[in-house]
């Protein structure tokens, strides 16, 4: 198991003028062993040559990156746009593949109002049977995150993995994605329940683990139970990255500072 830092965590300090080798240097200094790339930080026109920069910009750190955040939407109405995300979507498979990292997290895509939700569907099944041929022929695996609109529920994810059926496209679990609004309240026990069972049925086959994290108490990630989540990991023998995704307000950097221990602990245990 290697522990990653979500770039995305770090949004406020990137507006504020951090760059890509001061994220570097940050995750290096938190304990962790590398860092998930957003796009978001980077010059889309070049994204194949930003990928291995900050590919390099880790390694000289001694760190790795977990994935590469490609942010597609699969379920645009229009065929151009959508044609417009597939293309982007190959590129992002190329960068991966030349950058070495050969991870990519993905989505479905987002809900239009209006739109029906069963032809949505239909449009993420039909764009990943066009793109998954190139990410298999390349060696790039491509982690489907619960994030999105369209197949919110597990269940739903499951059966569009079948449906797609390529072993490149794999399940990315982000738990507590499952319970809307989880870190805006505090969480019920039915809230957990709900956040657990997301993380046992999406866990098998895994390639790639968010994990998000708002404030600490004594070191210990307040709301998300991540022991357990962490306990589920090893019971389906899951031994990839697990990424922290700081979802709150604050400075990141204390919080992973004790986040990133804490959670090597779990796993050692």
């Amino acid at each position: 198991m290697r522990i990653g830092v979500s770039s995305w965590g770090y949004r406020k300090a990137f507006a504020e003028g951090m760059d890509w080798p001061a994220f570097a240097r940050e995750t290096k200094a938190v304990g962790a062993d590398g860092y998930e790339v957003h796009f978001g930080y980077l010059d889309r026109q070049r994204l194949g040559q930003q990928y291995i920069w900050v590919t390099e910009l880790a390694q000289e750190q001694g760190l790795g990156v977990s994935t590469l955040i490609a942010g597609n939407d699969f379920a645009k109405a229009d065929v151009g746009e959508r044609a417009h995300e597939i293309a982007r979507f190959l590129d992002c498979i190329a960068a991966a593949r030349l950058s070495g990292v050969q991870r990519l997290n993905v989505f479905t895509g987002y809900h239009q109002e209006g739109q029906d939700p069963a032809v949505e569907r239909a449009r993420v099944v039909d764009a990943y049977r066009r793109v998954m041929p190139v990410a298999e022929e390349l060696g790039v695996v491509c982690c489907l995150e619960n994030h999105s609109s369209v197949v919110a529920d597990i269940d739903g994810l499951l059966e569009l993995l079948y449906d797609v059926a390529s072993p490149n496209l794999v399940p990315n679990p982000d738990p507590t994605n499952v319970v809307r609004g989880y870190f805006q309240r505090e969480p019920s026990q039915a809230d957990v329940r709900d956040v657990l069972d997301a993380a046992a049925r999406f866990m098998p086959g895994a390639g790639n683990l968010h994990i998000k994290i708002d404030t600490l108490t004594d070191g210990v990630p307040d709301k998300v139970p991540m022991a357990e989540i962490v306990e589920l990991a090893k019971d389906s023998h899951y031994d990839g990255w697990i990424v922290l995704e700081y979802c709150g307000q604050g400075d990141p950097r204390p919080i992973h500072a004790e986040a990133v221990p804490y959670l090597r602990s779990l796993w050692e245990a």
